[in-house]
């Protein structure tokens, strides 16, 4: 089996908070011991984080990692579920939930020592204890990708069955809450456009519909012996009994890769994958791709759908996952040349800010993010893997491969103001756009605000750190600062886009 590096994108609809919490940051290279490790899911847990991924030991045999953080990033718990009997590896991003009740539920798969490889369920405490197992499969090879728990405690499960066509199609189980199989099917396009297209490598999408149903897909390609014809996105709805309710093929008639769906508040689905410029073997990797976009309707029909210029691509096959809330925006993030990007986009599409980040520094080593979680201060924890080469690391493999783990604020920043950063926080300017009054003030403050568009005013000190944080409608706004500061001299900041349009020095006395 083939259990490549996971190149994704994820999706995440951001709340829009007027008052800034105090933020946390770090960004930390997690080793358990000089074995290969990677992040693959980041949830929030009480006020700090649990991270689960892929972790081997010396040997190289898989197992599952749990790594338990608080919300400076300190590491407090550190496990390694491995068996001598199986190696065990984690599905995709999103591949672990919050049960209903408590603890988690982890679907991924198992391979005994005689090579037959299964899907397995893990029932994980909320402390990482092991409370039960499922397994599921056949002796042909099966593999467990996503697990998704619905409100009345049903789970619905994603994975890959091989059955006796290495091509592999989607298979759905719905279980209960203790693993029970109530039913289970398989799927394969029937928008097929050469005989024998199955599913393309390791990748798949499920998210849960406002009917009860699920939304999933994967990427399709040719099978032989029409290999190298290039693959393509495919999209399914079914309902709750797993009927078939309309399918999709989405991209270009070059190499394209499924990414994420997300399920908006209108019944309506967006879509996130990439499309290359050119034809691949079969099973081979998407790089320098672009962006693709789509807005969905309920019934499968497009709204609209857009590419995004630039490399987003790595050497990995494509994979999905996407997180929802309660706003008018979504979060992209993936992989970028050797670093991994965040992208903030409206829904019609359009780019609100872009954001990039590393750990590593070296031209040839590698920062992937995998999987980000909104956290309780509304910023953004995220995990992936960090592959170092000189100068990074030294030594063989596996030494070089280390989880990686983060925390951003909620504009994408690594640290206080770095939107600020590129156009200068310490110059003095009064352009059109922002006019604070009375200045200086001893008490509370007013700020007039004429912004082209949703726009943010920030109040910092003039290292950049972020002291409020009030967003703003599209046009004139009136907002009155009743709080007190301490005296010092301030920096009030008006951003658009990401864009700083306008400055002014407060003084406070």
């Amino acid at each position: 089996m083939s259990y490549t590096l996971r190149n994704l994108i994820f999706f995440w609809w951001l709340t829009s908070a007027h008052v800034l919490y105090a933020q946390s940051y770090f960004n930390k290279r997690v080793d358990y011991g000089n074995v290969p490790e990677i992040g693959y899911n980041v949830l929030i847990k009480d006020s700090g984080y649990v991270v689960t991924g892929l972790v081997s030991d010396i040997s190289g045999r898989g197992g599952i990692g749990w790594l338990e953080l608080d919300a400076a990033g300190t590491i407090n718990k550190r496990i390694r579920l491995g068996s001598e009997r199986y190696i065990f590896l984690p599905g995709l991003s999103g591949s672990m939930v919050e049960s209903s009740d408590t603890g988690y539920f982890l679907y991924g798969c198992a391979i005994d020592t005689t090579g037959n490889q299964d899907a397995m369920l893990f029932r994980f405490s909320s402390e990482g204890d092991t409370m039960w197992t499922r397994r599921f499969g056949d002796d042909f090879a099966q593999k467990g990708y996503l697990c998704r728990q619905t409100p009345d405690k049903y789970l619905f499960l994603l994975g890959q069955s091989t059955t006796d066509d290495p091509s592999g199609d989607l298979w759905l189980i719905k279980a209960d809450s203790f693993g029970n199989i109530i039913w289970e099917k398989t799927y394969r396009s029937s928008l097929n456009t050469y005989e024998g297209e199955g599913l393309y490598g390791e990748g798949a999408v499920l998210e849960l519909t406002h009917d009860g149903g699920v939304i999933m897909g994967g990427t399709t390609g040719a099978g032989y012996p029409y290999i190298g014809l290039g693959a393509d996105m495919w999209v399914v709805k079914v309902d709750a009994s797993g009927n078939i309710q309309w399918q999709r093929k989405l991209g270009n008639s070059y190499n394209d890769g499924l990414s994420s769906i997300l399920c908006t508040a209108d019944t309506n689905y967006l879509i996130v994958g990439a499309v290359g410029d050119s034809i691949h073997p079969y099973y081979s990797f998407l790089r320098d791709a672009e962006l693709f976009i789509a807005r969905l309707d309920n019934a499968g029909n497009t709204v609209w759908e857009k590419k995004i210029e630039g490399n987003y691509g790595y050497e990995g096959a494509f994979f999905c996952y996407s997180i929802s809330s309660s706003a008018n925006t979504f979060l992209i993030a993936g992989p970028s040349e050797n670093d991994s990007y965040l992208m903030k986009l409206n829904f019609d599409g359009d780019i609100i800010w872009s954001k990039y980040h590393d750990f590593l520094k070296g031209e040839l080593s590698s920062n992937l993010i995998f999987n980000i979680a909104k956290t309780v201060d509304n910023g953004i924890v995220a995990t992936g893997v960090l592959l170092a080469a000189l100068p990074d690391s030294i030594g063989p493999p596996p030494w070089r491969q280390d989880l990686w783990a983060l925390k951003l604020d909620s504009l994408g920043c690594a640290y206080p103001g770095c939107e600020l950063a590129a156009t200068g926080i310490g110059e003095e300017e009064s352009l059109s756009g922002l006019r604070v009054y009375p200045n200086p003030t001893s008490g509370s403050v007013t700020i007039e605000v004429e912004a082209p568009a949703v726009g943010r005013v920030l109040i910092t000190d003039l290292t950049g750190k972020i002291i409020r944080q009030v967003d703003t409608p599209p046009g004139f706004s009136v907002l009155e600062f009743g709080y007190p500061l301490a005296a010092g001299t301030y920096l009030c900041v008006l951003i658009t886009d990401g864009t700083r349009h306008s400055s002014q020095l407060l003084i406070v006395q």
